[in-house]
């Protein structure tokens, strides 16, 4: 990744295919599906810390504590890998997206709109809302795609 390129936004589409774009460029998905959902749900998540032991437990959770922790680890190298390594913070116990890394992400697209339709009390089709709602990433979905 070049520095030109490392400059470029990145979007994040997490409705419907999960795919991430820099800029006109398609990036390649991550290495696996958990670390794939690893990913959506520190998006999903983006504004709280996580601990290190509760997504091990979430995503590798059929793995015994020591691999669990090592698939984390190699999925937060592989995630640092792909977006650089000013996207995640953490440290010996927690995680989280770095606040401070712009990027555009349809759920909180989303999110936004949906708040500002109930603020204005605008006329919105309830149809398309309750089924982007169902869309919408949840620890359930999170966990038949583990």
């Amino acid at each position: 990744m070049t520095q030109a390129t490392s400059a470029l936004p990145l979007k994040f589409y997490l409705f419907g295919r999960q795919e991430v774009w820099r800029g006109s460029e398609l990036l390649a998905p991550l290495v696996t599906q958990k670390i794939q959902s690893l990913l959506a749900y520190l998006l999903i998540y983006r504004h709280q810390s996580h601990p290190r032991q509760k997504l091990a437990a979430l995503f590798w959770g059929d793995c015994d504590e020591v691999r669990a922790h090592h698939s984390l680890s190699t999925a937060l190298w592989r995630i640092r890998k792909q977006f650089g390594d000013a996207f995640l913070l953490s440290d010996v116990g927690t995680v989280q997206l770095n606040p401070r890394t712009p990027f555009w992400l349809d759920v909180a697209e989303f999110e936004e709109q949906l708040g500002q339709a109930k603020t204005e009390k605008a006329d919105i089709d309830l149809g398309v809302v309750a089924h982007l709602e169902l869309c919408t990433f949840s620890l359930e979905c999170a966990k038949i795609s583990v």
